[in-house]
């Protein structure tokens, strides 16, 4: 899951990542940054949430400290 976005090398994209560094055997991340060109993107939308697998449900929270 992307929880992280940053600044690309170009301003023509955003990099997407992971904050797990879960690793294959040979070191190579197995959840990889990649870019997201800025033409690509219809909407952006702020979280106000997270969402947590449990078993076979999906369970989605809302964030009642922020202030809308």
């Amino acid at each position: 899951m992307t929880k992280r976005v940053r600044l690309g090398d170009s301003p023509e994209y955003i990099v997407a990542y992971s904050t797990n560094e879960e690793k294959y055997d040979n070191g190579e991340l197995i959840h990889q940054p990649f870019p997201v060109y800025w033409e690509l993107i219809l909407r952006i939308f702020e979280v106000l949430g997270h969402v947590v697998k449990k078993g076979s449900g999906t369970i989605v929270s809302a964030n009642q400290n922020k202030k809308i």
